[in-house]
């Protein structure tokens, strides 16, 4: 059986098409990687060493959303659909891939409605408003977290950074927003 970075669920597929076990979740989370260790200052000793990537690898998340607007209401719902980790790639010694320019990578693709229990059962804590004690999925839900636009349907299911770079792809980012926005506005004109 060909393991699940084979697959595709590692980034490659944000559509949900592979089931993840959590045996494999666990495996991807947990890569060893090999070090190469200085033991004896004296002799030099290289020695091998397997670690594990860890949680402070994660460096954010990714949402994948569905925007829905009822013309009937004239309401505009937000719906999460998946939520990947983001790591940055490294090779089997442990460095960084392209240290210069780091850029992050889905890890694997959660389905997010399977894991609301999870976030709806684990509190989330405001280091500023100690009174609000609200879970993940609040945070989720009443989207408290900051975020930009990488990428919209488009017959090429290109994203943005595949067409654009730099400043001009958070302008091309400003631009999807403001297409969206203008859109609900108008949904009010008579």
């Amino acid at each position: 059986m060909p393991s699940a970075r084979l697959l595709g669920p590692d980034g490659a597929d944000d559509e949900f098409t592979y089931k993840l076990e959590p045996e494999q979740v666990k495996a991807l989370l947990n890569i060893p990687i090999t070090v190469k260790n200085y033991i004896n200052a004296d002799e030099y000793v290289l020695k091998d060493t397997m670690i594990t990537r860890e949680a402070e690898d994660i460096v954010g998340y990714r949402l994948k959303e569905d925007w829905i607007f009822d013309k009937q209401r004239s309401q505009r719902y937000v719906r999460i659909i998946g939520i990947a980790p983001m790591v940055l790639p490294r090779n089997a010694e442990g460095q960084l891939r392209d240290p210069d320019n780091p850029v992050a990578v889905p890890l694997f693709w959660l389905y997010y409605r399977e894991c609301r229990y999870v976030f709806a059962n684990w509190d989330s804590f405001n280091t500023v408003n100690d009174a609000f004690r609200g879970s993940y999925d609040d945070l989720f839900e009443m989207r408290r977290f900051s975020a930009h636009i990488i990428k919209e349907e488009n017959v090429y299911d290109r994203e943005i950074q595949q067409y654009a770079q730099g400043l001009d792809a958070l302008l091309e980012s400003e631009r999807v927003k403001k297409e969206i926005f203008e859109y609900e506005h108008d949904l009010w004109n008579y």
